[in-house]
């Protein structure tokens, strides 16, 4: 069984980046090579020091495997990972819930278009297509999602 919980400053900002980098280059292995560890480290951490992010995180058996994190002041929803081998258990929509309980207003996100999964998930909790845009740093076509609709 799986738990949730907030972050906190026990966890290190590296550990949210490796989920984040691991579910990424598993989506994602040969796009934006310049994208590494070490570039999602540091922008995790200077987000979560700057309190850019409210970030809930997931255990699986006691080991962190997946987090969500929403960017307050745009009410963005800017990254929800889980780590492949955790994939599949309901933490991504658990997290996701969480996420809209918290901001009943609503909230918005980019998904690439190529990641059928996501926008499954995301689609059957309410959130729908507003537009699209080309992602400034990797060039791929991103679907803009509301919810609520």
């Amino acid at each position: 069984m799986f738990q949730l919980a907030d972050y906190d400053a026990a966890i290190a900002p590296s550990e949210i980046a490796r989920i984040w980098h691991t579910a990424w280059r598993d989506r994602n292995p040969t796009l934006a090579p310049q994208i590494t560890l070490d570039n999602m480290t540091e922008r995790a951490a200077r987000f979560l020091a700057e309190g850019r992010w409210t970030v809930r995180v997931a255990r699986l058996d006691g080991m962190l495997v997946g987090f969500c994190a929403v960017a307050k002041a745009e009410k963005l929803l800017d990254q929800l990972f889980i780590l492949p081998s955790a994939q599949g258990r309901g933490i991504g929509s658990a997290l996701l819930r969480e996420a809209q309980a918290n901001h009943p207003d609503g909230l918005q996100m980019r998904v690439q278009l190529t990641n059928h999964d996501a926008l499954r998930l995301y689609a059957r909790h309410g959130f729908v297509e507003y537009g699209r845009e080309t992602h400034p740093v990797m060039g791929v076509e991103m679907a803009l999602l509301r919810w609520p609709a």
